[in-house]
């Protein structure tokens, strides 16, 4: 399980890149991200051909996040979750 905190929506934009938390279309074996706790307003593509289709509400948040080896599945963590 990887876990990273994000202060700003570039962090975060940024850490999927580097790291491929994305979108992939291909012609066989896609690859899709499926992260719960966030909004999707609209698709973030980047020069490669990969977006990322769910965002944080509100930063910071943390961000845990596992490859399971076709998909990826993650979680936003704010903190509001800690009051209840």
């Amino acid at each position: 399980m990887n876990k990273v905190k994000f202060e700003t929506k570039q962090d975060y934009l940024e850490y999927c890149k580097h790291n491929e938390v994305v979108n992939i279309r291909r012609k066989y074996g896609s690859q899709h991200t499926n992260i719960d706790f966030g909004i999707s307003e609209r698709d973030h593509y980047f020069e490669t051909g990969c977006y990322v289709s769910i965002e944080p509400k509100s930063y910071p948040c943390i961000f845990t996040w596992y490859d399971d080896g076709d998909d990826i599945f993650g979680s936003f963590i704010y903190p509001n979750d800690f009051n209840d």
